[in-house]
This record gives C-alpha cells, sequence and structure tokens, in this order.
C-alpha cells in the first residue's frame, strides 16, 4: 500500500499533498481534537464510570493525535476496571520518520508519542494491533469502504464512541459517504455517540438517514458549527454472514488446559485484562514437546494472492514480534532468508516481494550470502524483521503470575448444573464456568471428531564452529537453521504424521543432517556434529488454519441448516489449536481473538479471516457440498 505524502506549512503543520488539506488546525491541533471529539462525545467524563474495554472508533488515524488524546485523557480519568479500545483506520498511513516530526509538535505528549512511535507498524494492509498496558489500539491499514463491513459486530454492538475525522467532504469526497454513515450505525451500541469538525448539510442527512440524532452544536475556534450526536435507531440488520462469535455468557472461573504457546498465550491475555485463570499441564513443567524447542522461527507464511492464510499471518507476525520485543526474552530478530531452491520458487518469490513490499525483499546468490554471513547458491525473500527466539523463554514469560497445576493429565469434561466439571480419569479436578483447549495434542481427544491430525517433529542442535559461528540470519530451505545461540545452532526439523512419541531419536538426528546435505550440496560450512535435540507433537489441519473459537457440538448437527449448525456449539467451552509448527508466529494473536471473542471485545482480523479459522467450518462445508458428517 501507498504511504502518505506529507509537506509540513509554515505553521509547521502536516499537510496531504494528495487532498491538499492539513492534518489538524494550524491554530492548536491538540485543543481542537479535545473539544471536538472528546469533550462532544462526552469524554473524559464517560471513562470514569466505565468498566472493561471503552471502543473508541475512528476514520482516520492521520498523525494518532486523537488517539494520544483519549489515551491521555483516558490515563487521567478512568476508573481501576476500565480499559480503553481505539480502533482507526488509514488508507495512506504515514511515514514512522514523518510521524515523528509531525508528533514533535506535541511535547506534553511526548511519553505517550513516544510509545506510540516505538511500535508504530509497517505499512502492510490489515489491522495491526498495539498494545499499551490499559490501552489497546487498532491500526486498520487500508480503504475505510472495504475495513468497516470486515468488522465483526457483537450482538450489543461494538462501538460506544465515534470520532468522524479525515479530510475536509470536499477534499475527499469518496469518504464522505452514506455507506460509512450505514456502517458506523451499524457498528455503534446503543446510544453510542459521535462527533466531527464538519457541520456540512449532507453530512447531517447522511448520519440521520443511518439512525443517528445529529445535531449541530458550537465548532473549534473560528469554526461556527460542528456535528454530534447519538444513535437514536440501532441497526436491526443481520450479520451477513452464517458464522456468528458469540461471548461467553458469564466468564467467572475459566480453566486452561495446556501449558504450551498456546495455553500461555491465552492466559496472557486473560490476565492482561485483569482475569486470572488456572491452568493445567500433564508435564512437570510449562513448554513440553513443541513449545520447547531452544529456538523457534519468528516470521509470515506469505501466498501471492493474498489469502486468509496470508492475511492471518501478515497481521500476526508484527504482533508476535513486537510482544518478543517487550518481553526481553532471548531472541535474534535480525533477518531470516527463505531461499528459492528451484525454479518454480525462483518464479513466485519475486511475486511475493512485489505484493508484500513491507515486508520482505528479493535477493539474488551474492546479496543472500552476504546477509547470511556464509556462501548461498541459491537467491530467496529477504525478511528483514524476521528472524528466532527461544519458545520456553516466551512461555515463561507470559505464565509469570499465573496458577498453574502441573503433572496432571486431563481427560475430558462434563456439564454440570454449576458449569464444566474438569475430569482427570474419575477425578473432578474443579467446576469451571468457561474451559479453554488449548492442550496441543491432546486437543485430538478433548475436541470431539474435529479433524487434527498430530505430526510429530524433531530438531537438532549442531555445535556452531567455524563458517557457521557467523551464520546471521535463519535459513529456510526444505527445513530451516538458525543463528547460534549459547553455541549451537538448531536445524531440523523431522515431519511424522500420527506419531505422539515426543522422545528424541537418533535416525531424525541424521535426517535432519541429510536435509542439510540436499539443499546446500558442497557448501564447506555444513554442520556435523549434533550436541542436543527436542522433539515434539505438532497438531495441523488441512487448510492450514489454526482453530479459534467455541467448540463446535456435532452431535446436534443433524437436519440443521448452514446458520443453525454455525450456533451449535458447548457454551462456555472454547478451543485453541491446530497451529502446526508456526506457533510461535501465530499463536499470540489467536489467543487474543479468542479472549476478546469471549469479552465480546473488537476482534483483530476481518470477518473472512474469522471465518475461515472457525473451529465448525468443516462441518458447514460438508453441509454445502451435501455430504454426510
Amino acid at each position: 500500500m501507498r504511504q502518505a505524502a506529507i509537506h509540513f506549512n509554515e505553521q509547521g503543520t502536516p499537510v496531504a499533498q494528495d487532498f491538499d488539506d492539513v492534518y489538524f488546525s494550524n491554530a492548536s491541533g491538540l485543543e481542537e481534537s479535545r473539544f471536538v471529539f472528546l469533550r462532544n462525545n462526552g469524554l473524559p467524563q464517560r471513562f470514569s464510570d466505565h468498566q472493561g474495554a471503552f471502543v473508541i472508533a475512528e476514520t482516520g488515524f492521520g498523525t494518532g493525535l486523537n488517539f494520544l488524546a483519549a489515551w491521555q485523557a483516558f490515563n487521567e480519568h478512568a476508573g481501576p476496571k476500565a480499559r480503553l479500545h481505539f480502533i482507526s483506520t488509514e488508507k495512506f498511513p504515514l511515514s514512522r520518520s514523518d510521524l515523528t516530526a509531525a508528533l514533535n509538535a506535541w511535547p506534553e505528549l511526548a511519553a505517550l508519542s513516544g510509545q506510540l512511535i516505538e511500535q508504530y507498524p509497517d505499512a502492510v494492509e490489515g489491522c495491526h494491533r498495539l498494545l499499551f498496558g490499559k490501552v489497546t489500539l487498532d491500526l486498520w491499514l487500508g480503504d475505510i469502504k472495504d475495513l468497516l463491513p470486515s468488522w465483526q459486530r457483537p450482538q450489543g454492538g461494538l462501538v460506544d464512541a465515534w470520532f468522524l475525522d479525515g479530510f475536509a467532504p470536499a477534499k475527499n469526497p469518496e469518504m464522505w459517504q452514506q455507506s460509512l454513515f450505514d456502517a458506523m450505525a451499524k457498528l455503534a451500541k446503543p446510544g453510542g455517540t459521535f462527533a466531527t469538525f464538519t457541520a456540512a448539510g449532507f453530512v447531517r442527512r447522511g448520519l440521520s438517514a443511518a439512525g443517528f440524532a445529529a445535531n449541530k452544536v458550537p465548532g473549534f475556534g473560528s469554526k461556527r458549527e460542528m456535528l454530534a450526536g447519538c444513535l437514536a435507531a440501532p441497526s436491526t440488520e443481520p450479520a451477513a454472514t452464517i458464522y456468528q462469535r458469540r461471548p461467553a455468557k458469564k466468564l467467572g472461573k475459566v480453566a486452561i488446559i495446556g501449558a504450551g504457546i498456546a495455553g500461555a498465550a491465552c492466559a496472557w491475555q486473560l490476565k492482561r485484562r485483569g482475569i486470572e485463570a488456572t491452568l493445567f499441564c500433564k508435564d512437570n513443567r510449562a513448554a513440553v514437546g513443541a513449545s520447547g524447542n531452544p529456538q523457534g522461527a519468528l516470521y509470515p507464511l506469505l501466498n501471492i494472492d493474498q489469502d486468509a492464510v496470508s492475511q492471518l499471518f501478515a497481521s500476526a507476525f508484527g504482533y508476535s514480534r513486537r510482544i518478543a520485543i517487550k518481553s526481553g526474552i532471548p531472541q535474534g530478530l535480525d533477518g531470516l532468508l527463505q531461499l528459492a531452491l528451484d525454479d518454480k520458487l525462483k518464479a513466485r518469490y519475486p511475486r511475493l516481494a512485489e505484493g508484500y513490499p513491507a515486508l520482505c525483499r528479493y535477493v539474488n546468490e551474492e546479496e543472500a550470502s552476504t546477509l547470511a554471513g556464509v556462501s548461498l547458491p541459491y537467491p530467496g525473500l529477504y525478511f528483514e524483521k524476521a528472524g528466532w527466539l527461544k519458545p520456553p523463554a516466551l512461555v515463561d514469560w507470559l505464565l509469570a503470575g499465573s496458577k498453574v497445576q502441573f503433572d496432571v493429565e486431563v481427560t475430558g469434561f462434563s456439564q454440570s448444573a454449576e458449569g464444566w466439571q474438569l475430569l482427570a480419569g474419575d477425578t473432578v479436578l474443579g467446576t469451571f464456568d468457561n474451559l479453554i483447549l488449548a492442550a496441543g495434542p491432546g486437543n485430538i481427544a478433548l475436541a470431539d471428531k474435529l479433524p487434527l491430525t498430530a505430526v510429530r517433529g524433531q530438531i537438532s542442535q549442531v555445535k556452531a564452529e567455524g563458517s557457521l559461528a557467523s551464520l546471521n540470519t535463519v535459513l529456510c530451505h526444505n527445513g530451516y537453521m538458525t543463528p547460534p545461540e549459547a553455541g549451537a545452532l538448531c536445524i531440523g526439523a523431522s515431519f511424522v504424521r500420527q506419531d505422539l512419541d515426543i522422545a528424541v531419536r537418533d535416525e531424525e538426528h541424521q535426517e535432519n543432517l541429510a536435509k542439510m546435505q540436499q539443499s546446500f550440496p558442497g557448501a564447506d560450512w555444513l554442520p556435523e556434529e549434533v550436541v542436543g535435540g527436542n522433539a515434539g507433537t505438532r497438531v495441523v489441519l488441512r487448510d492450514h488454519l489454526p482453530v479459534v473459537g467455541a467448540l463446535p457440538d456435532p452431535a446436534g448437527f443433524e437436519g440443521k441448516s448452514e446458520c443453525e449448525m454455525a450456533a451449535t456449539e458447548y457454551e462456555g467451552v472454547w478451543l485453541l489449536g491446530g497451529l502446526g509448527a508456526r506457533g510461535v508466529t501465530s499463536g499470540l494473536l489467536c489467543a487474543d481473538v479468542l479472549v476478546s471473542q469471549m469479552l465480546a471485545e473488537p476482534l483483530p482480523l476481518p470477518k473472512p479471516v474469522l471465518d475461515a479459522i472457525m473451529p465448525n467450518r468443516f462441518w458447514v462445508r460438508r453441509l454445502k457440498k451435501g455430504l454426510a458428517f
């Protein structure tokens, strides 16, 4: 996507060259933001008595000034149980340098703007969720006409207050359409408010037609009037998708089965919202198995057609990277090379680089060798911000302060009048209002009839000596190899279907070494000495996407329509699984999706992607094809 082209006028105000309009008032942009958008939405007073997430949605992020003003006001006035969730859209995002220059004008916001600039995402279409303690920013990059219809709306609405911003209607008529006003009304909660700097008649009429009570009120500074109001007629339009992500009816006590990346991420997502959960782990420590690999590659899985897989991983990559940096765990996010070992990949990878210029670029053999620090005979994709991290350290960081019961293998669950009873054989471990199944291969037995496939994978640790000691980047080929950490590199991994044994095997060490020799024949830097290893079981699905949402109830599917089947779920039982070999990249965002759904909060993925990761999608597809269950 294209970034904004701007210049600064004589007053130091940023001006969008494409629209010939200022981003904020020449007089005082911050005071204008406080007057127009905060005051006329009843803020910050509404923060003080709010519990849970107060949701503001904005129609043009620009410099982020409105977000920063709302964040500052929230910090000063919010009650102890309130959180701020700010959603914004931007078709032409500023570059990081232009954003920094624009926000330098507001030294009183420096502590907040510095955090925003630090996490500011690359120009990749989709949702970028940025976390700032009790404040969450969802920055959706793309055309607002496409973005708003893709937001999942809970039954009770999504947005508490709208900041209807953007360049003036005369400068940007493409945005100021009836479809925008209708989408705002559809997403607003009953009684939700709006404010906008303009008093244009067609805007007032459009907002009124959409269901808002739109009133003219005094404007800011020399501007005589502006518009503000509330939703008078909530939308009754039915959902556009058969998949409805219903929230938990009652949160209460929460149990999580599994203490790998998936389970730890769910616990962390609940904890950062002030909700405690109890985890149950069959092992004597966390991160055993696939989550216990000493190094794991962090990079996005991309396809040329930018399908659901690509959209999920493009968002998840930046999200996980930001959290990894925040955690301070051992990591090397200094670059990753995805090598083109054959002619098919050599034709495909340049097209991927064209489609995702903010994430990767195509490099020839010479540049690839320079970047890696070893001689490579292949070109490839270079992901400058990708690399590796230490999964067990990430899991420990996520679980810090959580209640975990080790050496407890959950074998099932049953419903009682008080809630869900968690079972270990004949023993009742406890009764909970909500269960989250995040047990990796353990989900196969717990998630009835889901097409989950177990795949054993073993990595080998090899001694970092010779040229390998100076390897700079992760190398992805038919397998992968990481740069050295603590004197060893990881290579792998084996791939054995339907094998749940996680004992380390010498023959799979030899298989991993053979992969290196096959991929790099004649290279003088190939590893020879294996010094350790780890084996685990990954769980995959045939469409290469995870399952995130309420657990389907197949026993109730017979004779039901698509919509009825999509709503047939175990109430209070949730599922996160099928992360495959890329849980380091996708697990954190998928856990956020799940917990956000449980709490009826904004979801950080568009509806087509959310539909693609629904656990009941397989049965709905079979029904569409007229197949038996």
